[in-house]
Formats: structure tokens, C-alpha cells, sequence
């Protein structure tokens, strides 16, 4: 994937704002304010794809509302999304995945579109809190290995255009934080150790006639009696 390349003017002065040095405004404490009321958001878009592997990649995407290509985070000592606070869109695939350090997808706040697919692939994040104004992903959405209990942050997401993903995450409990979605292609949900096949009818239920198929397999059979995706 292309990376980006950012004015020497524009990463040293984002850099000297991580350390609270004059560049922007002083967060008044000692430690790294990485909010949008720290981070002005007013770089507007980021044209073309950009690729994350550094805690530096990361800080150079502060300020921006939009990158119009592929964002590819695959950073394993960010520990944090802060710096992406003013991000609203991404316009091509935005693929998250293999960033050990992640435990929570605060900082994604802002982000209410994604113009193809979306991945977040072995993380250990227990929900998708932070994600609460996502309303709608143009291609799949796909939920991998990851230590995900609920989906729970995802409420507002209206629409997937093709197909949403949920693989291999043991510890799902629960499947119902995407009641909300009124307009979608398909649903896979296979070998989630802990999530009852029931819990996956019924959203299949609340989902309705769908254009493609309703794919259910090895997840946890339970007190129902379901020990395949037949939902009665």
C-alpha cells in the first residue's frame, strides 16, 4: 500500500503538539491531550491511500476529517486512536488489524462512513465502543479474532452494503448491538465459541428477508436446543 507523504512543516509541528510544546494549544497538564479539542481539525482531507506501522504514522493522521483512499492501521505499539479524533470518513477500505497494544477503539468517535470495506481483525478489544456514530460501512463489515464480548457501539449502524462478517471471536456472548441495521446484502456468523446459535436467529429475525444468504455455523449450542442455524 502507497503511504502518504506529509509536509515536514505540517508532521513537526502535529509531533510538537504530542508534547504539549506551543504549536497548538497547551493542554494545561503534563501528559498528551489527543483530542479533537487539542488536535484542530483543520486539515481537511488526506488525498490517496496511508498506511500506519509507527506511533508516528499515527500522530502525522491528527487534524484530518477525511482520507479519501485506503487507511491501513496495522501498528503494534499505539495503544490508542486519539489522534483520529476529527476523522469522519474513509473512502476506500479501512483495515484494522494486528495492533496488540489496542484495547479499546476510542477515538474513532467521529467516524460516520466507510466507503468500502471495513476490517478489524485480531484485536483485544472487549466491544466496539467508540464507533457509536458509524451509520454505514459500502462494503462488508468483518469482525475477526478479536477478544469481543458484545458488539455493543455500533447501534447507529444503518446500513452494510454487502456483508456482515463475524468470524472466530470466542469470547461473543452477544450478537444483538446490529438490531439497528435496516439495509444489508448478507450475514455470516461461523465458530464464535461462546455466542448461542438462538441469540443468532434472533437476529436473523429482526433483520428480515435479506439479498444474500444467512450463513450460521460451529457457533455455541444451547438451552433451545438449536445445535445448527435452523432458527425455528
Amino acid at each position: 500500500m502507497l503511504r502518504k507523504s506529509l509536509s515536514a512543516m505540517a508532521v513537526g509541528c502535529l509531533l510538537a503538539i504530542s508534547i504539549a510544546s506551543g504549536c497548538g494549544e497547551d493542554n494545561g497538564g503534563g501528559g498528551t491531550d489527543t483530542d479533537s479539542d487539542t488536535f484542530a481539525c483543520t486539515n481537511g482531507t488526506l488525498e490517496g491511500d496511508y498506511s500506519v506501522a509507527t506511533q508516528e504514522d499515527l500522530d502525522a493522521l491528527a487534524g484530518y476529517t477525511a482520507v479519501n483512499g485506503e487507511l491501513d492501521i496495522s501498528c503494534s505499539t499505539c495503544a490508542s486512536l486519539a489522534q483520529l479524533a476529527c476523522l469522519e470518513s474513509v473512502g476506500g477500505r479501512f483495515d484494522l488489524r494486528d495492533a496488540a497494544a489496542l484495547t479499546t477503539l476510542a477515538g474513532l468517535e467521529s467516524l460516520a462512513t466507510v466507503g468500502e470495506d471495513f476490517l478489524i481483525f485480531d484485536l483485544a478489544i472487549s466491544s466496539l465502543e467508540g464507533l457509536g456514530s458509524l451509520t454505514s460501512v459500502g462494503a462488508s463489515l468483518w469482525l475477526d479474532s478479536n477478544a469481543l464480548v458484545s458488539l455493543d457501539g455500533i447501534e447507529n449502524l444503518d446500513s452494510i452494503g454487502n456483508a456482515l462478517m463475524v468470524t472466530d471471536n470466542d469470547a461473543l456472548e452477544r450478537i444483538d448491538g446490529v438490531s439497528g441495521l435496516t439495509s444489508i446484502g448478507s450475514v455470516h456468523v461461523v465458530g464464535n465459541d461462546s455466542l448461542p446459535y438462538c441469540d443468532v436467529c434472533e437476529l436473523f429475525e429482526q433483520l428480515g428477508t435479506l439479498e444474500g444468504p444467512m450463513i450460521c455455523e460451529e457457533n455455541l449450542a444451547d438451552d433451545c436446543g438449536t445445535t445448527e442455524c435452523e432458527c425455528p
